[in-house]
């Protein structure tokens, strides 16, 4: 069974494990889901200079813009007004150092819950955005 601590974090009291992870999931002890925020997912793809060289309608959306304004101008210009500021330094370590990464968060533009997956290949980056539009 889950508690909830005074820190609005779940601590399990059985050790039933599958129940902690479908309450941690939102999915309702009844099976039905309260919430599943991974429901659309869209590429975005960045070169070196980080000039958005490619990028589909459903990330366009999740970052609260269209997909044809979004070509050629510069990554930073939009997750800067997309995303929580705190976010920033996350995944320009990403960038920079070429890691594989996720990073959750919600977007400012359109309230939604983002998954960021960013992995990267000799000359470009790779955004994976999943989210709920």
């Amino acid at each position: 069974m889950l508690t909830k601590t005074r820190h609005n974090c779940y601590k399990v009291k059985n050790k039933d494990m599958r129940t902690a992870h479908n309450k941690y999931r939102g999915i309702r002890y009844n099976g039905i889901p309260s919430f599943n925020p991974i429901q659309t997912s869209g590429y975005l793809k960045t070169n070196l200079q980080n000039e958005i060289i490619s990028v589909d309608e459903r990330a366009a959306q999740l970052l609260g813009y269209d997909a044809k304004t979004l070509l050629g101008h510069n990554f930073w210009d939009i997750i800067c007004v997309s995303i929580p500021a705190h976010c920033h330094q996350a995944i320009n370590a990403s960038i920079m150092q070429r890691k594989n990464t996720v990073i959750k968060m919600n977007s400012l533009k359109t309230g939604a819950l983002i998954h960021f997956t960013i992995s990267h290949t000799e000359f470009d980056s790779t955004i994976k955005i999943e989210g709920l539009v």
